[in-house]
């Protein structure tokens, strides 16, 4: 998180094998009208995994006398491969077109 009042502030960092659900943590004293950028900066993929991360690289002003959320969720969800262990594959999608297509 980056914040326009110069002020550094801890990354929120959730440990490698954390089970599924919510995690939080609030930053307080932010100053009114300061605007922060929430950015994730590592999602914890590994080789293996597709992580869809949605909710990254958001931007809030801080209100007075309340709190803003931003919400970020990272989906893990596993790489099927249709080969021996350490391969993969490559889908090649070709276009014909043209006014003389299918004349080839």
């Amino acid at each position: 998180m980056a914040c326009d009042d110069g002020v550094t502030r801890l990354d929120f960092v959730i440990p490698a094998g954390t089970r599924a659900g919510t995690k939080s943590r609030t930053y307080h004293l932010i100053p009114v009208g300061t605007v922060c950028t929430v950015t994730e900066t590592s999602n914890g993929s590994l080789v293996g995994t597709d992580v869809v991360v949605t909710g990254d690289g958001q931007e809030v002003a801080i209100p007075s006398g309340a709190s803003k959320t931003v919400d970020i969720t990272d989906s893990y969800h596993a790489i099927v491969s249709h080969g021996p262990p350490g391969t993969g594959s490559l889908v090649l999608t070709k276009t014909i077109a043209g006014p003389l297509a299918g004349q080839q």
